[in-house]
């Protein structure tokens, strides 16, 4: 048998699909799980990847290195850092929420970040010039400026890309 035949008699055992009632409800566990872990690590990647960029934006002690941090860990393939966190915490989901959870925090940081920083000046400045300290300055000045960006735009595509990752 050539090497496209095996290839047609591999793909024709996939068809059709196998959607029997009993199955689907074995494996709706599994995939409530990828879904909740999808979805959590997505949560908690939003709240540290924001806090991490108004760090950043602000200009706060250390924003230098909080930067160069999330760039170096988004740069690790989100597979290796969840064989990093099953050594760290075992096999399970925790390890894969925790992989997730850390890559997409500074995935979505270095990406807020980024934004905040090419905000027009004008207004930051306007606020510095009567007196606003950096959080109100990042408050009422950085993200008012950019929350459409930050809040609406590829936030369903990072949830979407959690989810595949997320898959066992």
């Amino acid at each position: 048998m050539n090497p496209i035949e095996r290839f047609v008699a591999l793909a024709a055992q996939f068809l059709p699909p196998y959607v029997s009632w009993s199955y689907l409800r074995a494996i709706a566990p599994a995939v409530m799980q990828t879904v909740e872990m999808a979805a959590g690590a997505i949560l908690v990647a939003i709240i540290v990847g924001l806090v991490a960029a108004m760090w950043v934006a602000s200009r706060l002690p250390g924003a230098r290195f909080i930067y160069v941090l999330l760039t170096a860990v988004r740069a690790i393939p989100d597979l290796t850092l969840a064989i990093f966190c099953v050594i760290l915490v075992g096999i399970g989901p925790p390890a894969g929420m925790l992989a997730l959870g850390i890559f997409y925090s500074a995935a979505i940081g270095k990406v807020y970040a980024d934004l905040l920083l090419s905000a027009d000046l004008k207004p930051i400045e306007g606020l510095r010039g009567v007196g606003a300290g950096k959080l109100t300055t990042m408050l009422f000045g950085y993200l008012p400026l950019r929350m459409k960006d930050l809040f609406m735009r590829k936030r369903l595509s990072r949830l979407h890309t959690a989810g595949s990752a997320a898959l066992p």
